[in-house]
This record gives structure tokens, sequence and C-alpha cells, in this order.
């Protein structure tokens, strides 16, 4: 899941960036969510730093889209920014909060496409990816290198972390979709592992933390070849 926002005045510009995600999101594996503000003020105010992606009008109302970027930069050290500008020279004053990029007005969708790319390559790189789960209303994000495994009990996920035990309603195949580009894979119908845990793979299981999972025969091979890729032996 890529998290993006978007924060402009301009509703035009808005629909079309709404309308780009959807275009390139669509011939891609991974799912996207989208929050949009249209001011700076708007998206300080309470921010949190859950977003991967961040796209900034430099010229708003209330609070400019530099400044903004000062103040999240305060908070959130790994998120993307990328600016929206109509003068490229403001562009410049992008390195003091550590921008990725910009994106000269009116907005294109093949260079859209192309900074998209870049910035979402960069947020893999630079940030510590955030699993989201809903408990009775509450949202917790973990830290995906915290969890050792998922197990599925009859229509619940458990989460095993390192700061215990997290139980939501959800299926395996779902949590499989969400965690694809965080380094897990299903050893069988019942468990998916996160691969920086997995210690040992043997005939019949593999060693995740201290615990005996049970791999499949039809996913072992699978799960020795994610083994490979996790630590770069292919």
């Amino acid at each position: 899941m890529v998290r993006i926002c978007v924060a402009d005045d301009e509703k035009a510009c808005v629909d079309r960036l709404r309308e780009y995600l959807e275009r390139y999101f669509a011939g891609n594996e991974n799912d996207y969510s989208l929050s949009v503000f249209s001011d700076g003020q708007a998206l300080v105010d309470g921010y949190q730093p859950v977003y991967d992606v961040v796209f900034l009008d430099i010229e708003m109302p209330n609070m400019d889209g530099m400044a903004a970027a000062e103040r999240i930069r305060k908070a959130d050290e790994n998120v993307v920014i990328v600016f929206l500008t109509r003068m490229a020279q403001y562009a410049v004053k992008g390195y003091s909060v550590n921008a990725l990029d910009f994106i000269v007005k009116p907005v294109g969708y093949d260079v859209f496409a192309e900074k998209l790319r870049r910035a979402i390559d960069t947020a893999a790189k630079r940030a510590e990816r955030k699993i989201e789960i809903r408990m009775d209303g509450d949202v917790l994000w973990l830290p995906a290198s915290s969890v050792y495994y998922v197990e599925v009990r009859t229509h619940d996920l458990i989460y095993h972390t390192t700061m215990g035990e997290y139980r939501v309603r959800g299926s395996l195949t779902e949590a499989e979709k969400s965690l694809r580009d965080c380094g897990f894979k299903a050893c069988s119908r019942y468990y998916l592992v996160n691969m920086r845990h997995v210690l040992g793979v043997y005939d019949w299981y593999i060693i995740v933390g201290d615990k005996k999972i049970e791999v499949s025969r039809r996913k072992r091979k699978e799960i020795m070849l994610a083994l490979m890729d996790y630590h770069g032996g292919r």
C-alpha cells in the first residue's frame, strides 16, 4: 500500500492527479490510498508520519507549500516530498527541506508517472515500512520489521510481533496483498512469514524467531526463492 497525500488549493489540479493516480495504479501490483488537503495549514495541523509521498503545491493560501514542508520535515524525516509549482525557480528552495523533485504545472501524465515512480522507489528505500491494522475502532501502525509472522485462525488474523500479539478480522489473502512489498511470503494456507526473521528452512518446517512453522511441500521452493531474493542471493 502506497500512502499518498496531495495538498493543493486548485480543484482542477487535484482532480487531474486523482485521474493520473487511478491510471498509474491500474497497471500496477501495488494499491494506494489518497488524502487531499486544500492548503498547507490543514495538512500540518495534527500531522502524523503515515504518508509515503506528499505532493505539495508551493502557492497556497494560509500556509504555502514551502512553509508546510518545513513543518512536515521536523515531524517526518522519511516522507518523500514532491513540489507542484507554476514557476520552476521556486523549486530550487526545495533542497532546504530535502524535497525529492518538483513538477511544473500544468501536470502531464507522462511526467507525473515518472516522478511518482521515482518517489515510490525512494520511499521504499528511505522508510521503515508500516503495517496498518484496525482493532476495535483503533488504528495501529506496526513496523514491518517487528512482525515475525501472521497466522490465520477461522476469520481472524493474528500478527505475532516483537511487541506481542494483535488479533484482527481478515483473511490471509488480504494480508498477503498488503504485505507483498514488505518481505512476507505465505508458507501454507495458515501462515505468512517475514523473510527477515526466518532462521532456517527444513524438510517440512521453517524456523521463524523461536517457533517452528509448517511449510507445505508446494510452498517450500517458493520460500527458498523468496529468501534468496530477500538476502540478495539471485
